[in-house]
């Protein structure tokens, strides 16, 4: 089995740092209010922060989908979602058998 060297690791490090940077930012953006010092601007800034809200959100996952078929750490991730998705909460089956 191949090591991973300090540079793949870097690179998964450097788009998982990335993909969560434009996240976060899209999030700000999107919960960004109006301003409240009364300028004529108002408008332009609400759909400007909702536009580069919605820009990022679209730029995450672009990226995630590209991403996640080459880099490792991401297809470990999806992996995992996927094993989860298989198998439900075993507290939920628990508590449906015991009505």
């Amino acid at each position: 089995m191949k090591q991973t060297t300090i540079k793949e690791t870097a690179k998964s490090a450097a788009k998982s740092l990335i993909l969560f940077a434009l996240v976060v930012i899209s999030i700000i953006c999107l919960m960004a209010g109006l301003e409240e010092d009364g300028s004529d601007w108002w408008f332009a800034v609400l759909v400007g922060s909702k536009v580069i809200s919605v820009g990022a959100f679209w730029a995450s996952i672009r990226l995630y989908d590209r991403w996640s078929k080459t880099d490792k750490w991401l297809m470990a991730y999806d992996r995992e979602c996927k094993k989860t998705d298989e198998a439900p909460n075993p507290m939920y089956h628990a508590k449906k058998e015991a009505r």
